[in-house]
Order: C-alpha cells, then sequence, then structure tokens
C-alpha cells in the first residue's frame, strides 16, 4: 500500500515512496490510498472532501475508486470497462469544444514558487476560461471532471495517492489526462492538466500552461508540506 499517510511529509519523500513502492511490487497489485484528500476543507468544515482509491499492476492504474460522503457519491472505473457514479455510467461534457467554454478547476499549494506558478496559471485561466474554481480536492477535481460537471483541471506538484484514482476516472469516462507538458499519465507523475478531451480544450489548456511558465518541473527539494 502507498498513501500519505505512510510517508514523510515533502515532495521528495512522496517520490521515494512512489518509485520504491512502483520497483517494489511491479508483478502484484499496489494499492495507492488517499483516506481524506482535501484535508484543509475537513478541517474547516467546507464539505469538499474525499476519499481516494487506486489499484496499479505493472505501473498501470486499473482500478479506481473515489467516494465524496458528504453527497452519497461513489465513482468508479476499471481499466478497458468504463466510468461510472453509483452504478450509472458517466461520461466528461462533449459538449465544451475550447477554453473560452470551459468550467476549469484549478489547485493552490503551500510552498511558496508552486503557490506563485499557480497563481500566474490561475490569472491567465481567469481570463481565458468562461469560470475558474478551487474545490480544493484534487481527487473530487478529476471526478467531476470525469462525470462531466467541469470541464478541465490542473495542478501543479501533486502525490501519486492524489491522481491515481482520478486519472483512470477521467480516461475511462472519455477524457484526456497528462502532465502540465502534454506528456502521458503515469503513476509517477506529479503535476496534472486533465480534461474532457473534446476539440481544442486540452491544446488550449497546454499552450496556456507554456505561456504562463506552469508547464515547468518543480525541483522536488522545495516543498515542504502538501495538504
Amino acid at each position: 500500500m502507498l498513501g500519505e499517510e505512510s510517508t514523510a511529509a515533502g515532495s521528495a519523500a512522496s517520490i521515494e515512496a512512489c518509485t520504491s513502492a512502483l520497483a517494489k511490487y511491479d508483478d502484484t497489485y499496489l494499492w495507492i490510498v488517499d483516506p481524506v484528500d482535501g484535508t484543509t476543507m475537513l478541517v474547516f468544515d467546507v464539505k469538499c472532501s474525499v476519499v481516494s482509491i487506486g489499484v496499479a499492476h505493472k505501473g498501470k492504474v486499473c482500478v479506481g475508486v473515489i467516494y465524496y460522503p458528504y453527497r452519497d457519491e461513489m465513482f468508479s472505473a476499471v481499466a478497458g470497462c468504463g466510468a461510472t457514479m453509483n452504478g450509472v455510467a458517466i461520461g466528461v461534457d462533449k459538449g465544451v469544444q475550447s477554453l473560452s467554454r470551459s468550467l476549469v478547476m484549478y489547485g493552490h499549494h503551500t510552498q511558496r514558487e508552486a503557490r506563485e506558478t499557480m497563481s500566474l496559471v490561475g490569472s491567465a485561466l481567469a481570463e481565458e476560461a468562461l469560470a475558474l474554481r478551487n474545490l480544493g480536492s484534487a481527487a473530487l477535481h478529476l471526478a467531476y471532471v470525469a462525470c462531466g460537471r467541469c470541464t478541465a483541471f490542473t495542478e501543479l506538484d501533486l502525490n501519486s495517492w492524489d491522481l491515481a484514482a482520478g486519472t483512470l476516472l477521467v480516461s475511462e469516462a472519455g477524457g484526456h489526462c497528462t502532465d502540465m507538458r502534454g506528456n502521458a499519465y503515469g503513476v509517477p507523475t506529479r503535476d496534472m492538466l486533465a480534461s474532457n478531451g473534446q476539440g481544442t480544450v486540452h491544446a488550449d489548456l497546454l499552450d496556456l500552461l507554456k505561456r504562463v511558465g506552469g508547464d515547468r518541473v518543480l525541483p522536488a527539494a522545495i516543498v515542504d508540506v502538501l495538504i
């Protein structure tokens, strides 16, 4: 099992834990678990926290489950079998074809350099997207992309347990997940761009990230605490 509660704080520690787990358990099933994604929201009694559980085999996520307890919504996906919410098939919003018509979710950060970069990204998105929101949980943002409640999500320097389940949900719901430079998602991926994959949405977002410097890789040593 790979998860936040069994890993020291900071990006360097989470990178090491992920790398070690993938190497050690490549031939078996690796459970990637975040029992509370959206800790700050939970502390302040803002009901936007979820449970996120992904299962990987040979480095690929094959099962993903996100449970949103406040609305009793269970999002789930199995590789090659589609995505559901409470047993009913879900899909991305195929009606939005461009960034200018998109509702985009994004995340801030506790570390200064990452926070400053995401502030630049947020400012650009506020100008070019239809609307910009932050619910405080990366996994919930991904679930919302998967079920069509928003168009896209982006954030720097996340952990494997923030992303594993949600990225499978998005992919199985017909969307597209890459890092912020356009590279294909893998369990070690630490920054995320997920979208409905329709029209020019993903390409528009990649172009915006490149223009404002949101596509750069942050050094692992600079991050102290992730919540």
